[in-house]
């Protein structure tokens, strides 16, 4: 068996029409195409409260993994696909590395997280809230959604506050 038998795959970078990600997913699948949509975590704020979205990492962006050239008229022609990232005929592969460095960063919930930017002891600053402009010491995680424990030094007292870590802002 040559390579001829079977050339080897790469990823590729797919521009999905606006919005239509799942449905190219869908019929990338149907047809055997390994497909990667990274999402992550994205925080909404309302009034007071603040939840959690998943959101595509890329929007209106995929990777699939397929040969080229013989599979790209295959790929490009699938509902929900604009286009192949590349010039016209040859699309232009992604590194494999950079694929599994995503791949590697999922949760069980098919979501990245990307790594944590706060470590205990850090310096840190509140960005905005009612403590805005507060100055704390990071002590921990509290759970997976992004909630974290600070330490404030105020006038004389010391006092734990929890608050989603896209609040606060880590000191040089």
């Amino acid at each position: 068996m040559d390579e001829t038998d079977h050339p080897p795959r790469h990823w590729y970078v797919i521009q999905t029409n606006p919005r239509e990600e799942e449905r190219a997913l869908h019929y990338l699948g149907e047809k055997g195409v390994e497909t990667f949509f990274p999402k992550i975590l994205v925080v909404r704020y309302r009034m007071v409260r603040v939840g959690t979205v998943v959101k595509p990492m890329f929007p209106s962006y995929l990777f699939a993994r397929f040969c080229a050239p013989k599979e790209v008229p295959y790929v490009r022609w699938t509902r929900g696909v604009k286009r192949i990232l590349g010039a016209e005929e040859e699309p232009i592969p992604v590194p494999e590395e950079a694929v599994r460095l995503i791949q590697e960063q999922v949760d069980e919930r098919g979501v990245v997280r990307i790594g944590r930017r706060l470590r205990p002891k850090d310096r840190v600053r509140i960005r905005s809230g009612p403590f805005k402009d507060l100055l704390g010491i990071f002590e921990r995680e509290i759970d997976d959604q992004g909630r974290v424990e600070i330490l404030l030094n105020l006038v004389g007292y010391s006092a734990r506050v929890q608050l989603h870590e896209s609040l606060v802002e880590r000191l040089p």
